[in-house]
């Protein structure tokens, strides 16, 4: 059953900044979790109430509810895939972080609520805090083995014992009602947890330990080669007689851009990059491969350079590599446009234009020739929102669009985004800012 979670799903996320320890923990895994989850779905619900998000979902006929607290990171798309076995039938609750203690209850960084079952069993609440009087809960029967240490099971099934409890767990509401109805709760899965982490905002020694954790990733996102384009390579209108192109080293679609804008053997290539290890693999591709077998040659790539072959998804290669096929027609047409390709003048120049490095580019750009320049989604990357902020990301951006106006106001952007992720037009800045910035 191929099924996309995004048809049937509410996405929601859970922002408690009280709960946080400080504003600026608030503010920065509030934005975390809001913009991984916009990596992926951009129609999502905010709420300090876990139970509202449930409302909102059946409101809106949604049989599943993603929740997710701020601070929780799903950074791999392939997260949502794990998920779509479980739509193939109803007698489930939910899938959630299970905290099986001397009560059992789901820790709210990540949830997945079956909301058509919640509604049919009455709608019961969350329940963060312990009830004015002792009462009975449910004892489930809990799987052998656990996630982690011994507390955290596979599953819970309903039971018939019960017992009175003085350690209520959040969320025991919703699993003591789950179980009276019969329904099992999941634990979420090993393969699932390797697509997401959360970075505990209510918990400092756990928050300030996970900083780490960040700034590798942003170290490792510097030393990417991206073998690939997320966003597809499509997303612009073409445009002629340009001289020089001003190109982010990633996949093929600067060689789309430069196909679709007609270029020639006087066309001038300038890869623009924060990566120096992809512009060294498009230099390296540019010197040593004809156009054709793009996958395997990736293979041989990252073979010669072994720290690069864990982060390589070859499936998205696979998937991209095809979808350029179909652009230029087959592999053999691809080809003579790559020797064609290799023919121009090609510049390689490492610079972020998101930081202080953006004069690097600014500087080389002539404005006395055509130029045109695709930066794709710099301002909206990982690591500009984690080293500015979307505010920082914001200011960055304003400085970027002005200084690049005052070097060449008839610069085209190709499939540019802004910070707010929104899409330039194919047009110049000179018309895009109606002749002032």
């Amino acid at each position: 059953m191929n099924v996309d979670i995004r048809d049937c799903t509410h996405f929601g996320i859970l922002h408690r900044p009280d709960k946080y320890l400080s504003e600026s923990v608030a503010n920065q895994s509030f934005e975390i979790t809001q913009y991984w989850t916009e990596t992926y779905i951009k129609t999502y619900q905010v709420s300090a109430d876990i139970d509202e998000l449930l409302k909102i979902a059946l409101a809106q006929g949604k049989k599943y509810c993603l929740i997710q607290e701020s601070g929780n990171m799903i950074f791999d798309h392939s997260f949502y895939k794990t998920l779509a076995p479980y739509l193939n039938n109803d007698n489930w609750f939910a899938i959630a972080h299970i905290i099986a203690k001397e009560s059992t209850g789901i820790h709210p960084q990540t949830i997945f609520v079956n909301v058509e079952n919640w509604n049919r069993i009455g709608q019961p609440s969350y329940q963060e805090h312990a009830p004015n009087s002792p009462i009975d809960l449910i004892v489930p029967k809990k799987s052998l083995s656990n996630i982690h240490d011994d507390y955290t099971p596979l599953w819970i099934l309903p039971s018939k014992n019960t017992t009175a409890v003085s350690d209520y767990q959040p969320g025991w509401g919703w699993i003591n009602s789950a179980l009276e109805a019969g329904l099992i709760v999941r634990n979420f899965t090993h393969d699932m947890r390797q697509y997401k982490v959360f970075l505990y905002p209510d918990k400092d020694h756990l928050w300030y330990d996970m900083q780490s954790m960040i700034l590798h990733s942003l170290a490792v996102e510097r030393t990417k080669v991206f073998f690939d384009n997320t966003e597809g390579i499509s997303g612009f209108e073409s445009v002629s007689n340009i001289d020089n192109f001003y190109l982010v080293a990633s996949g093929f679609k600067p060689n789309v851009i430069a196909e679709a804008c007609g270029f020639n053997n006087n066309t001038n290539i300038c890869y623009i990059d924060y990566s120096g290890n992809a512009l060294e693999f498009k230099r390296w591709l540019h010197k040593n491969w004809d156009g054709r077998n793009y996958v395997e040659t990736v293979r041989q790539y990252v073979t010669m350079i072994p720290a690069l072959f864990e982060s390589v998804k070859f499936a998205d290669v696979e998937d991209h590599w095809r979808q350029v096929i179909n652009y230029f027609g087959s592999e053999e047409k691809f080809a003579l446009h790559w020797k064609k390709f290799n023919s121009c003048k090609i510049s390689y120049l490492l610079v972020d234009i998101v930081g202080f490095q953006r004069n690097y580019l600014i500087n080389v750009i002539d404005p006395t020739k055509n130029n045109a320049i695709w930066w794709s989604h710099a301002f909206n990357t990982f690591n500009s929102l984690m080293l500015k902020g979307r505010e920082g990301s914001a200011v960055c951006y304003k400085h970027w669009i002005e200084d690049l106006y005052k070097r060449d106001p008839n610069i085209i952007t190709l499939s540019c985004y802004d910070n707010r992720q929104e899409l330039l037009p194919s047009t110049s800045l000179k018309e895009y800012f109606n002749g002032s910035i």
